[in-house]
């Protein structure tokens, strides 16, 4: 069986609160199946593994767990912890892991993420979350 990839794109807001705590919120823009994505290994790192810094919010109204589950909201359905990257740091990989071999969904993927680059003004920081199902 191979790994399954949705990616998420985060809106990544932090608060101050009164008492001087930072809380942290992510906010889903849009998420983007990739199903069988990353199987070619670029510049040493498959596709999941361009991500790389644990999450620091939850997330929530995904589809692969009902209201009712008790689940961990900073995993995915491999029991992994969620990461995430820059738009940049996944561009980059795709970019080179096209020119290695094509892949429809990477393609679309692709514009996508310049779509977000162009409006990313309008959000603030974007961050890109790594989610396999």
């Amino acid at each position: 069986m191979g790994y399954e990839s949705k990616v998420i794109a985060i809106q990544r807001v932090e608060y101050e609160t009164p008492t001087g705590n930072t809380l942290v919120f992510g906010d889903e823009i849009a998420h983007f199946d990739l199903c069988k994505m990353g199987d070619e290994m670029v510049d040493g790192k498959r596709f999941n593994e361009v991500f790389t810094k644990p999450i620091d919010f939850d997330l929530y109204n995904m589809a692969e767990h009902s209201a009712d589950d008790e689940w961990d909201r900073r995993t995915d359905c491999y029991g992994a912890i969620c990461k995430m990257a820059t738009i940049e740091e996944v561009m980059a990989w795709v970019e080179k892991s096209e020119t290695i071999k094509e892949y429809r969904r990477a393609q679309l993927f692709y514009s996508f993420l310049l779509a977000l680059v162009a409006h990313q003004h309008k959000f603030g920081t974007i961050m890109l979350v790594h989610f396999g199902y």
